[in-house]
């Protein structure tokens, strides 16, 4: 591959650089494009090198990738392995477990009943007692009223018995009042007639 070093010359010095330095600054760049420059050969080996290493690399990593399955293989069986042990556990601690639970429950159940039935007898006992008590007291208010009763019966018979006394004394004396009440009616009224004879009369009436 050749390089065209008049042309590089040539832009350099048309973008403002020196002709000295240009020339300088071509002739280095030449040289070191020369050492960079490979044969076609030395290509080839480079390349087959190279294919050699990544197919080394590629085995080590086919290897490696073996080798990871196989771990994963292995680890999974033991994981399954671990997880049927695990279940199998489980299950036994679960039976365990409902047996226990279902023993206290049976046990408290018989507790609770026993409880509901102390309860009960004594709720029984209470009720009895306060239905007693109720009873008593019932009858004691009974009897009690009865007493209240025919004693307010007597009080209201004295009452009504001296009610109808002052009801006579009071009309006996409204009658009294009206006969003295005619009878001065009949003094004014002779009195101012001068009929003495009719007062005479009257009187003789109101006192036979």
């Amino acid at each position: 591959m050749a390089i065209d070093t008049h042309a590089g010359f040539r832009e350099l010095v048309e973008a403002g650089v020196p002709e000295r330095q240009a020339e300088v600054t071509v002739q280095l760049f030449s040289r070191w494009a020369e050492q960079q420059l490979v044969t076609r050969e030395h290509l080839d080996a480079r390349l087959t090198e190279f294919e050699t290493r990544i197919d080394r690399r590629f085995a080590d990593v086919d290897l490696k990738l073996n080798d990871l399955d196989a771990k994963v293989d292995r680890v999974t069986l033991e994981l399954r392995k671990e997880m049927g042990e695990l279940r199998e556990t489980l299950r036994g601690e679960m039976a365990t477990l409902r047996d226990e639970l279902r023993g206290e429950m049976a046990t408290l159940r018989d507790e609770l009943r026993g409880e509901m039935a102390t309860l009960r007898d004594e709720l029984r006992g209470e009720m009895a007692s306060l239905g007693e008590t109720l009873r008593r007291e019932m009858a004691s208010l009974g009897e009690t009223m009865r007493g209240e009763m025919a004693s307010l019966g007597e009080t209201l018979r004295g009452q009504m018995v001296e009610l109808r006394l002052n009801q006579a004394s009071l009309e006996v004396r409204i009658e009294a009042m009206e006969k003295r009440i005619m009878r001065w009616m009949l003094v004014l009224m002779a009195a101012s007639t001068g009929l003495l004879g009719a007062l005479i009369t009257l009187l003789n009436f109101f006192t036979n």
